[in-house]
C-alpha cells in the first residue's frame, strides 16, 4: 500500500470482511483488483478495455485473470 487512502481502504475492508465472519486475514486491496479484473472478463468485457479500467500498461493483466470453468469453455468453443 502506498497512499493513506489504500491504508484506510485496506482497514475498512478488514472491518467488513471480519463482520460477515470472513478471514480478514485472506482478503486485501488486492483481492479486489483480482476479482474485479476477473468478474469483468467473465463477464465480456475486452481485454483492452479491463487494462483501462485496471490502469495496466502491459500484458501483466493475465497474471490477474481467474475466468470461470463456463468462460474457460466459451473461450475453447470460440476459438475452434
Amino acid at each position: 500500500m502506498h497512499t493513506a487512502q489504500n491504508k484506510a481502504i485496506y482497514h475498512k475492508l478488514q472491518r467488513i470482511f471480519t463482520a460477515m465472519g470472513l478471514p480478514a486475514s485472506e482478503y486485501n486491496t488486492h483481492s479486489l483488483r483480482r476479482s474485479g479484473a476477473s468478474h469483468l472478463f467473465t463477464a465480456g468485457l475486452p481485454l483492452h478495455a479491463i487494462k483501462v479500467i485496471g490502469d495496466w500498461k502491459s500484458d501483466c493483466v493475465f497474471k490477474y485473470l481467474k475466468p470461470t470453468a463456463s468462460c474457460k469453455i466459451k473461450m475453447i468453443q470460440d476459438k475452434f
